[in-house]
């Protein structure tokens, strides 16, 4: 099973979880095999919903400035 964190997006009322390897030890101690995907991009806002939010800012911006 792959997990996939959700990645931190301002706008989003969702937040990523901080129990994720809490989460991925209890699938395995029932013998399921579980990864958890590696977040990138989350740094220089290049997340899924993160370049979504930036695009979106920098629209508003350009038709406050029209």
């Amino acid at each position: 099973m792959n997990l996939i964190p959700l990645n931190d997006v301002a706008e989003s009322p969702l937040k990523p979880s901080r129990r994720v390897a809490a989460f991925q030890k209890r699938l395995e101690s029932h013998g399921l095999t579980a990864t958890v995907r590696r977040s990138l991009g989350g740094d220089i806002d290049a997340s899924c919903g993160q370049l979504r939010r930036k695009e979106m800012e920098e629209r508003k911006k350009g038709a406050a400035e029209s």
